[in-house]
């Protein structure tokens, strides 16, 4: 409805504007031909003046010497009466009475003045009584071409003032055509951006919802190509979704068994020496109780792996978090020569599992007192996180490709699953865990809590 309406408002418009354009241009070439039919009456009045000023020289010098003048005037008015009883303009003017009134003032002077002039009795008494007849008929000349002229004017201030009327009227309509037309693009333009605009924000935002693995699905309204664009994007979006299952559900029994194998293999040489201790005489209990506290930290730590931060959320202090980690861990490092070293930090406050804080906690700061043969350890809470740096030898390569997945560990007595429960308690803090080589030896150990 608004297309038709701005398209009408267009149609309407050209067609006014052409109709004043050809009404202007009709009315300019009346003026004109009006103006040409006014100077045809004007030459006429100039040449009966000229005929009346050689008959007042007449009557000045009494005599015959102006006649000859008289007979080229007379033919001059005669050429100019007969151009302008000649002209078919617009404006309709009857020349019949200027005609009637020359032809009386020369009738008369021909017959009256110009015989006495011949004959030289043309005395001052006379001519001054005959020269005010001669100016009467002369008055009555003009005043029949003066009336005349009076119509001309008439016609033409008309046409000045239909032109003035068509333009101020083209001026009120262009306005019209401009303030509606620019009322019916903003009612375009909504409807645009309704049926085209809304079902691409749709879209956007589908594209940046199934990026973020949330609920990707978009309306398939509107126009027919965006509806069956917007069908295939749902289409394509149920693929993906169903892509992603049946991926977590393979990377799950395949993770699953992975686990199992390296479960197998952690509890296969404490069992095995076990074993072997119970069939030997005397039995090392010492071994024996060794071999089983290993198997029990495979098993606490796979448990720690399966169910992490199984504790109720709360606000915890990450800088007293951390200042506890340094107490508790402060005996084993005397027992290796390892100082901990806490240099404090800003109050920093999550929400989380207290257990899950300390357990991170306590994980990282163990593992640079075991890296440390003889040093220091460092322990600092900065804007965003926790460090913790040891002088330790620093990791393998082999060790850091696969640093945070179960059972990967650089120490001979190590389970390998510290840092992998640690890290999936960091993400599921919202944060992560990186380890980065530090100046002059040594490892840096980062706890980055990206959402406090």
């Amino acid at each position: 409805m608004a297309t038709a309406a701005l398209l009408a408002l267009q149609v309407g418009g050209t067609v006014f504007g052409f109709g004043t354009w050809w009404r202007v241009r009709e009315a300019g070439t009346l003026q004109l031909r009006i103006g040409e039919e006014r100077e045809g009456l004007l030459e006429l009045a100039r040449a009966t003046r000229e005929l009346y000023v050689h008959q007042a020289h007449t009557f000045i010098e009494g005599g015959p010497g102006h006649l000859d003048h008289l007979d080229e005037d007379a033919l001059h008015v005669e050429a100019a009466l007969a151009l302008a009883s000649a002209d078919t303009g617009p404006v309709s003017v009857d020349t019949a009475p200027i005609a009637a009134a020359i032809e009386r003032g020369n009738t008369w002077f021909a017959a009256e003045v110009a015989p006495l002039a011949r004959a030289g009795t043309l005395d001052r008494e006379r001519a001054s009584t005959l020269h005010q007849t001669a100016e009467e008929h002369g008055a009555d000349v003009q005043a029949t071409i003066e009336a005349a002229l009076a119509t001309l004017n008439a016609a033409q201030r008309a046409e000045v003032e239909r032109v003035g009327d068509e333009t101020r009227r083209a001026w009120v309509v262009i306005a019209l055509v401009v303030i509606g037309g620019l009322g019916a693009g903003v009612v375009v333009s909504a409807r645009l951006a309704r049926s085209i605009l809304g079902p691409i924000d749709a879209l956007r935002s589908g594209v940046r919802a199934l990026a973020e693995r949330e609920d990707a699905r978009v309306p398939t309204g509107g126009p027919a190509e965006l509806a069956e664009l917007g069908g295939a994007f749902n289409d394509m979006v149920g693929r993906v979704r169903a892509a992603e299952s049946r991926l977590v559900e393979r990377e799950r029994v395949q993770a699953l068994g992975e686990i199992a194998g390296a479960v197998a293999h952690e509890l296969m040489s404490p069992v095995g020496a076990i074993l072997g201790e119970t069939r030997a005489d005397p039995i090392d209990g010492a071994r024996i109780r060794a071999e089983a506290d290993h198997a029990r930290r495979v098993i606490q730590g796979l448990l720690g792996y399966a169910r992490p931060g199984e504790t109720e959320a709360a606000d915890v202090r990450v800088d007293e978090a951390a200042a506890a980690a340094v107490e508790r861990a402060v005996p084993f490092a005397d027992s290796r020569g390892v100082e901990v070293v806490w240099r404090g930090g800003p109050p920093t406050v999550i929400h989380a599992g207290p257990t899950a804080v300390r357990q991170v906690l306590d994980n990282l700061v163990r593992n640079a007192i075991e890296a440390t043969a003889a040093g220091t350890v460092e322990v600092e809470v900065a804007a965003g996180g926790v460090e913790v740096r040891d002088r330790g030898p620093g990791l393998p390569p082999a060790v850091r490709a696969r640093l945070y997945e179960p059972f990967v560990t650089g120490r001979p007595d190590g389970t390998g699953l510290g840092l992998a429960v640690s890290q999936r308690l960091a993400r599921s803090l919202g944060g992560r865990i990186v380890h980065l080589d530090r100046a002059g030896g040594g490892t840096i150990a980062r706890w980055e809590i990206l959402h406090g």
